[in-house]
């Protein structure tokens, strides 16, 4: 007898990203990590930062006859995790995949560009 299947994915590991914020006064910002617990990260006069996003386990897949796919298996992937913050106003917010998505310099800082 077949029914419906759950299956426990493989946990995703922490990832290191270097942001560099480009703007008139990178220091007056602000990064927000919320991944689980939120860890803030205040932006020095260069704008290079490095956060730590921690490793996450997706919900269970749900599987009809184990074949057809359901539902779960969700990563934190596509919800904002990073937000940058001007005092307690946000400014930009960034999925990990938005994150990954930017532009790299030289030394390997993910470009972000806040105009005023």
């Amino acid at each position: 007898m077949q029914g419906c299947a759950y299956r426990l994915y493989a946990p995703s590991p922490p990832v290191s990203e270097r942001i560099r914020i480009i703007g008139e006064s990178p220091d007056r910002f602000s990064v927000r990590v919320n991944a689980g617990y939120v860890s803030d990260y205040p932006v020095p006069k260069d704008g290079r930062i490095t956060v730590t996003i921690p490793g996450e386990r997706p919900s269970c897949g749900v599987y009809f006859f184990n074949m057809i796919k359901v539902g779960g298996g969700n990563y934190r992937k596509q919800t904002s995790v990073i937000t940058v913050t001007e005092g307690s106003k946000t400014v930009q917010e960034f999925s990990r995949k938005q994150l990954a998505a930017l532009n790299t310099d030289s030394a390997g800082y993910r470009l972000l560009t806040i105009s005023d």
